[in-house]
Order: C-alpha cells, then sequence, then structure tokens
C-alpha cells in the first residue's frame, strides 16, 4: 500500500536539513536508498497498478461494447453481449497487460528522475551555503509528480482502452465484411485536443480495400484513399479518440461512391 504523500514530504525535509553546504558523499549515500524506498512506497505497486489498470479497462470495454451497434449498424446484432464480450475478452487481457507494463516503465522512470534530483540538490551547492534558499524544493517536486501519476495512469487507461475498442472494431468489420468506414470525430469536449487533419476527415467515407462490392464493380473508391491506406486510423495517435462507423450495405455509401 503506497504510503500518505504528507510521509513522504517529512521525510524529505528532514533530508533536507542534514546538508547544510558543500557535498558530504558519506551523506548521500545514506540516504539514497532510504530515499528510493520510501519513494517505491509512495508510488502505487504492480498489483495496485494492474487491479487499477483492470478495472479502469474493464469499464471502457464494457462502454464500447454496448455502443457497437451504433459503430456497425446492427449486422453484429443477432450476437448477444455476452458472446461478443466472451470473444474479445483476451484482447482486453493483452491490452490490460500492455497498459500496465507502461504505467509501470512511467512510475519507475519518475523515481529514478526524483533520486536524480536529489542527488543533483545535494551536490549542487558551496561549503559556504549553510542556508540554502531552495530548502523545500524536493518536496514540492515530489508531491507534483506524485499528483501527476496519478492524472497520468488514468489517462494512460484511456486512451489504451480506445485503441482497445478500435482493435475491436477492425476485428468485426473485416469478420463482417464492410465495404466502407467513415470516419467520425469524437464530439470536442473539455480538455481534448483535437487534431485539424482528423477534424477535416470527420464524416468523409472511404473504401475498404478488395471488397466484395468494389471487386463486383458496384461502388468505387471516388478518388480516395483506401480507408486502410490512410497515414493514421482512428484511436493510434496518442489520445485520439476518434472511430470509425463501418459500412456494410450499398445503400448506405454516399452517391460518389455508388457504381
Amino acid at each position: 500500500m503506497a504510503i500518505a504523500p504528507k510521509e513522504l514530504r517529512d521525510l524529505i525535509r528532514r533530508l533536507e536539513k542534514q546538508f547544510t553546504g558543500g557535498v558530504d558523499m558519506d551523506l548521500i549515500r545514506t540516504w539514497l536508498p532510504q530515499l528510493r524506498g520510501t519513494l517505491t512506497s509512495a508510488f502505487p505497486s504492480d498489483d495496485e497498478i494492474m487491479a487499477e489498470v483492470a478495472r479502469i479497462m474493464g469499464a471502457r470495454f464494457r462502454a464500447g461494447l454496448k455502443s457497437l451497434p451504433k459503430r456497425h449498424k446492427m449486422h453484429i446484432g443477432r450476437l448477444g453481449p455476452e458472446i461478443i464480450a466472451e470473444q474479445y475478452r483476451p484482447m482486453l487481457r493483452e491490452r490490460i497487460r500492455a497498459s500496465a507494463e507502461l504505467i509501470k516503465l512511467n512510475r519507475d522512470e519518475e523515481i529514478e528522475r526524483q533520486l536524480r534530483r536529489f542527488a543533483g540538490w545535494a551536490t549542487g551547492s558551496l561549503p559556504s551555503q549553510a542556508k540554502r534558499s531552495d530548502k523545500g524544493e524536493l518536496a514540492k517536486g515530489v508531491t507534483k509528480a506524485l499528483q501527476q501519476d496519478t492524472f497520468e495512469r488514468r489517462r494512460v487507461c484511456i486512451d489504451q482502452g480506445h485503441k482497445l475498442i478500435a482493435a475491436v472494431d477492425d476485428v468485426i468489420a473485416l469478420e463482417h465484411g464492410a465495404i466502407a468506414k467513415k470516419w467520425r470525430h469524437v464530439i470536442p469536449h473539455a480538455g481534448y485536443q483535437s487534431r485539424e487533419e482528423h477534424l477535416e476527415r470527420d464524416g468523409v467515407v472511404y473504401a475498404v480495400k478488395g471488397n466484395a462490392m468494389l471487386e463486383a464493380g458496384r461502388m468505387r473508391k471516388a478518388g480516395r484513399p483506401y480507408a486502410e491506406d490512410l497515414d493514421e486510423q482512428p484511436a493510434v495517435a496518442p489520445y485520439c479518440q476518434c472511430f470509425w462507423e463501418a459500412i456494410y450495405d450499398l445503400e448506405d455509401l454516399p452517391d460518389d461512391m455508388r457504381a
């Protein structure tokens, strides 16, 4: 269980008081292991990270499955939600593991960064600097890092959740014979940074390469790239929340794509 941020701040303040100027390598060597252990206790453990990722991504997975009929019309309506969920649960498990590993790497890098800050601070004064004006900065930096870590963990989970649903959508479109895909830009909301090129693609329909209707000459590309050949796909760019809406019937195509 992570220790309270106040305990960590108190430890760092005690540490700062012991450094009265100059370089004391014995003191640094004494404090570094203790600081590493305390920092490690302040951040979530591997088990806590895995539990949090599973909880958040599980919720994103369930929400994404509920909205599948919107993105695939009713071509998957004959499959019950339980069957769909069970079919794609292995993809959820893989994404949970990958997301947890990413978060753990970020955590470990942040711990090392804070230790480097301490070592730099402890060796960065002259012998005459008995009273340093920057005491307290280490504690502030660690507090900020812990707050940022909480935010980043959730952001990674949400982003990976969108990527998971995009992967599920891709498999469903392939298995059910989608003939085209319509780019959908998420409705902009507070804190979301839209990409200009994604806004321009909103509502644009792209043919799926090699589909049966295209091969039969019953539809055309209309001068646009194939969906697969776009330089970016929805939800692939970091924190992108765009998605594909799959098209399966000729009557749902725009006029310029009907042969």
